[in-house]
């Protein structure tokens, strides 16, 4: 999908949202500075990883299952990884024990037992695409680590894989006529979306891979509902440009920022740890987020 409404809107770097969110919102430094080290070292590995080779996907033909709402990874699997997980690891491991703390003595047993070929991380990585969670649960046991904390490593390892392939297939594949409120590439849905050009168009920002789709304002993501006034939402005090659209059909919503009162463009991989307060807001009203993510799950 051609991107028209922002190809020429410059967003800013994770690390410069992160700084302007830190400025904002001293109270989030910790959160942010967590979860912003880790984006930023996973755009390291996908610095590495490069353009996919997509050629041998050319054949399929994704026009009719896409037009009935399949998205491209339930269709094809991951292109092979193997020999760049060894990379993924020595930038992504060191980068989580710094930025969290609390599972750095797992993060390391992991990595020890992997090193022992006690573990396969390379297959425990497909084992979390599809979602094999006996295989999963044996690994985390091997590496003498709690199952929750196992699969949130290896979300994180995962993760640049995931951003890096997804870029090649939006391109690899015709989705322009995708209507969903799930990410056509992936299948998951929005972390948080935002609006711009003429008359504030929303484009959603999938929480999964990081692909971007256009989507009508008025219809919720999540079931569909075309509320004819439009959705309803919220905002902090005079922050006006954040906002949390909620739908009273699904209970369900979803951040999003108008970037067109904004000078500067904010990153809409880590812009979302910035809106905790609208999170915190939104789940105290009843409504529950699209897709559960480390800082808006605050029932775990």
């Amino acid at each position: 999908m051609t991107n028209t409404d922002t190809k020429d809107t410059v967003f800013q770097s994770v690390g410069e949202t992160a700084k302007t969110i830190i400025a904002e919102k001293p109270d989030l430094q910790a959160a942010i500075s967590s979860f912003g080290g880790m984006l930023e070292a996973s755009q390291k590995v996908q610095a590495l990883l490069g353009p996919w080779n997509t050629d041998t996907l050319v054949d399929v033909d994704t026009t009719e299952r896409l037009a009935q709402g399949e998205s491209v990874l339930n269709m094809v699997s991951l292109l092979d990884f193997t020999n760049q997980v060894a990379s993924a690891v020595s930038i992504m491991f060191p980068a989580m024990q710094k930025a969290f703390s609390t599972i750095a003595g797992d993060v390391e047993k992991i990595s020890a037992a992997a090193k022992a070929d006690s573990v396969d991380l390379y297959q425990c990585l497909q084992g979390m695409v599809a979602g094999d969670e006996q295989l999963l649960r044996t690994a985390a046991e091997k590496s003498d680590v709690s199952y929750d904390v196992f699969t949130f490593v290896m979300s994180q390892l995962l993760s640049p894989f995931v951003h890096s392939q997804a870029k090649s297939f939006a391109s690899a594949f015709d989705l322009s006529a995708w209507t969903k409120g799930y990410c056509p590439v992936c299948g998951s849905f929005p972390s948080v979306s935002y609006l711009v050009g003429e008359g504030g168009k929303r484009w959603l920002h999938c929480a999964e891979c990081g692909h971007e789709w256009r989507f009508q304002r008025q219809i919720c993501p999540y079931c569909e509902d075309n509320a004819a006034k439009g959705l309803d939402y919220f905002y902090i005090e005079d922050r006006l440009a954040e906002r949390a659209y909620v739908c009273k059909e699904c209970k369900k919503y979803l951040l999003t920022i108008d970037i067109r009162e904004l000078a500067l463009k904010p990153n809409m991989d880590i812009a979302p740890v910035g809106l905790i307060a609208l999170d915190v807001k939104a789940q105290e009203e009843g409504y529950a987020p699209l897709v559960d993510l480390p800082w808006n799950n605050f029932t775990a």
